[in-house]
């Protein structure tokens, strides 16, 4: 035999080559590792089982998803797509897919950032306003156009100090992203079910800084359960942004 495995299990070829047993041994190594295939979505599910393995993966070229074999050769989900925009007004969109606010502008709406593939989405913030006065509003978006009639319902609970105040809104046209007023703003909003038909909820954990105090609101969506929206947009309601980073995560 005209070749020996190194340490890594890679054929090592010598003079003494013998055709059929050093191609079987080159074709052997390659099917060793040969274990991560990239392709669309379609052609991932399009694969037949006899050419699945367990603990393949696969790289969707389409969506960016990553999908693992398990042992009865079904694909298994186990890495998320970065979520991008489709377009971002009041703002730009970074190299990683965050959303990050126009100096001097009050609004940001992001557009076809949700879908039907994903029930629940998260959105980290940290924004910082150029008045201590304001907080934050939120509206879902469809097809560019902000979701504002007057049936936003929440409750929220407000810790400032030892004093925590519960109050709620009813009929609003929008929800409050902070519950809070503050110069530098940030938390974590639950936009849930907004690319499907049902009801829409929405929760919102913000604290501010400088000072001390957090919020934490609990809402839904009246009269649009048949809605569908791929979008969100912020706003500051004092003020204009300075800064910031916005990131959209699905949840699943």
């Amino acid at each position: 035999m005209g070749n020996t495995l190194n340490a890594y299990g890679k054929p090592v070829y010598t003079d003494a080559f013998n055709l059929p047993l050093d191609l079987q041994a080159a074709v052997d190594f390659a099917d060793e590792f040969a274990n991560v295939r990239r392709g669309t979505s379609a052609q991932r599910q399009a694969l037949v089982s006899g050419k699945r393995r367990a603990g393949m993966l696969w790289v969707e070229t389409d969506t960016g998803s990553i999908y693992r074999c398990d042992n009865a050769l079904a694909w298994v989900l186990v890495v998320e797509p970065e979520l991008r925009p489709g377009s971002v007004v009041g703002g730009t969109v970074d190299s990683f897919g965050g959303i990050v606010p126009t100096s001097g502008g009050t609004t940001v709406r992001v557009n076809n950032v949700f879908s039907s593939r994903f029930r629940i989405y998260r959105i980290n913030f940290w924004l910082s306003v150029s008045t201590d006065t304001g907080g934050l509003g939120v509206n879902l978006v469809a097809a560019g156009a902000p979701h504002t009639a007057a049936n936003h319902h929440s409750e929220r609970l407000v810790a400032n100090g030892a004093t925590v105040t519960a109050s709620s809104s009813s009929g609003s046209n929008a929800w409050s992203g902070s519950g809070i007023t503050g110069s530098n703003l940030s938390g974590e909003w639950i936009i849930r079910n907004p690319a499907t038909t049902g009801i829409k909820s929405f929760s919102a954990d913000a604290s501010r800084a400088p000072g001390l105090a957090f919020s934490q609101e609990r809402a839904w969506l009246g009269s649009a359960d048949s809605t569908i929206f791929d979008g969100f947009q912020f706003n500051a309601s004092a003020g204009t942004f300075l800064g910031g980073y916005v990131k959209v995560q699905p949840v699943g």
